[in-house]
């Protein structure tokens, strides 16, 4: 949706969520528009597509202003105040200046992925598709961009380091636990509804 405003992307975004999806993600928005530290929010992943399904997660990077990286992220409870759980995710052993992932599943059950970056950092790329759904339209300029295809590239090359490992559930943090079983119940619901 280039080209467009914030609250224009919203809507059209709004429109190719499920009530829960939507409900998470609006509750995102106006906590991160309540924080001074954050300049807006950009919307990413199968929401951003129009591609979601009702077990689809709200992916977003709340992006801090210039130099406010460490004000938003001392904040970031407030994103997820309410949730079921909440937990902080690590990218060891490559951590990203400026970025960080603070997770959290809703009440209704959704999952929302949520990355705390200052683009101005370098620590986080920014491929299509995606929405400025709060914030200034060129909120995206600050991001280094990449192409769908290297992330896709990416995406493949972890989930292929991920299959060859053997995970043990009692070493796992609480939230790295979390994460698999989430995936794990959403692949099961969805190979049953193509089943039926």
């Amino acid at each position: 949706m280039p080209g467009t405003g914030a609250r224009e992307q919203a809507e059209a975004v709004a429109e190719t969520c499920d009530r829960r999806q939507r409900a998470a993600l609006a509750l995102l928005v106006a906590r991160a528009s309540s924080i001074d530290a954050v300049e807006g929010v950009v919307l990413i992943g199968s929401l951003a597509a129009g591609t979601a399904d009702e077990l689809g997660d709200v992916d977003a990077l709340v992006v801090a202003r210039p130099g406010r990286f460490d004000e938003a992220w001392s904040r970031r409870h407030e994103l997820s105040a309410g949730a079921l759980v909440a937990w902080d995710v690590t990218w060891d052993p490559d951590p990203k200046p400026d970025c960080a992932g603070h997770n959290w599943l809703t009440r209704e059950l959704v999952k929302v992925d949520c990355s705390l970056v200052d683009p101005d950092a370098g620590g986080k790329e920014l491929a299509e598709p995606f929405a400025v759904i709060a914030g200034p339209a060129s909120l995206a300029d600050r991001f280094p961009r990449v192409s769908a295809e290297a992330l896709l590239e990416r995406r493949r090359a972890l989930e292929d380091a991920q299959s060859r490992e053997v995970p043990d559930p009692d070493a796992m943090a609480p939230g790295e636990l979390l994460d698999w079983k989430l995936s794990e119940l959403k692949q099961a619901v969805r190979r049953a509804q193509n089943a039926s």
